[in-house]
């Protein structure tokens, strides 16, 4: 750019004023709240991810091992419920609060295989 564009374009009247010939005042901007994700669920999504990378399928049967292990796993049954099928129950808890969160996130594929694989957005969850 030469010099005479320049000043045709960054000077007004000779006096250097940028891009901007007006000003206004300041307008309050709306605020913008950001959920964060859970943290828990996102340190189980690593973990999930890293039994893919090793080889190792993240089969529901170890899966609930695993977080249970790391400390992330959740679910306690009501003694009055200490009789029913605990291994179901904890099927079911996985399924819900980790698996479903992960797709309604978009961090895991749509479910045509047993583990599905992570997409782009959840490699990137996983990675901050």
């Amino acid at each position: 750019m030469s010099q005479a564009q320049m000043e045709e374009f960054y000077y007004d009247n000779g006096v250097p004023v940028g891009l901007t010939r007006k000003t206004y005042p300041p307008k309050e901007i709306a605020g913008i709240r950001l959920e964060l994700p859970d943290e828990r669920r996102l340190r189980a999504l690593r973990l999930y991810h890293s039994m893919m990378e090793s080889g190792t399928e993240p089969y529901l049967s170890r899966m609930v091992p695993a977080l249970k292990e790391q400390g992330l796993w959740e679910y306690e049954p009501a003694k009055e419920d200490l009789g029913s099928d605990l291994a179901l129950r904890e099927k079911m808890y996985y399924f819900r609060h980790y698996r479903q969160y992960w797709k309604e996130m978009g961090w895991i594929e749509e479910e045509k295989r047993r583990c599905p694989r992570l997409t782009a957005s959840g490699i990137a969850a996983i990675e901050m």
